[in-house]
């Protein structure tokens, strides 16, 4: 493995186990992989910087922060709560296809989550991925709208109304 690469997974390997919550000690780490222990402070370095771009483009909240009674690193914070773009077209697929609700009320539904949920940067590359597919959505024969009809019975569900469905 040339050092390039072994950078590559020492940093990828410290990123994932922060990740997951694991505390991470410079001594340790240094043995673990072999290095000096500025190489693990370098590496750590080098994913604030990441965190830190991730928090303008993502609004990625998490940080390396160092623990003094553990003498150990630790991520805090959260990732952004926003959908990626993968999960917007996933979600917004599953939406066309079912088919549950006029053009219009998908539409307003698709547009809302794009515009509520995809990076800022992203917003046209994913409305032109789904405007095709929200052209040639056909609605079923269930002309009335559906949106409100789900809120009311969810509320008399929450309420525990008897309902007769027909």
């Amino acid at each position: 493995m040339d050092d390039k690469q072994s950078k590559n997974t020492r940093i990828l390997s410290i990123y994932q186990r922060l990740s997951s919550g694991k505390l991470i000690n410079k001594a340790e780490e240094a043995a673990r992989f072999g290095v000096d222990e500025r190489s693990i402070q370098r590496d750590i370095d080098d994913i604030r910087a990441f965190l830190d771009d991730q928090a303008m483009t993502d609004g990625d909240t998490r940080q390396i922060a160092y623990d003094r009674k553990r003498k150990a690193f630790l991520m805090e914070g959260f990732q952004s709560p926003l959908m990626t773009n993968g999960e917007i077209l996933a979600v917004s697929k599953i939406l066309l296809e079912s088919r549950a609700f006029t053009k219009e009320e998908m539409s307003v539904i698709i547009d809302k989550l794009i515009a509520g949920c995809v990076p800022q940067k992203n917003m046209k590359l994913v409305s032109d991925l789904l405007a095709n597919e929200k052209f040639h959505y056909v609605e079923l024969t269930n002309p009335a709208g559906i949106l409100e009809k789900l809120w009311d019975i969810g509320n008399d569900i929450k309420d525990r109304h008897l309902m007769e469905i027909i």
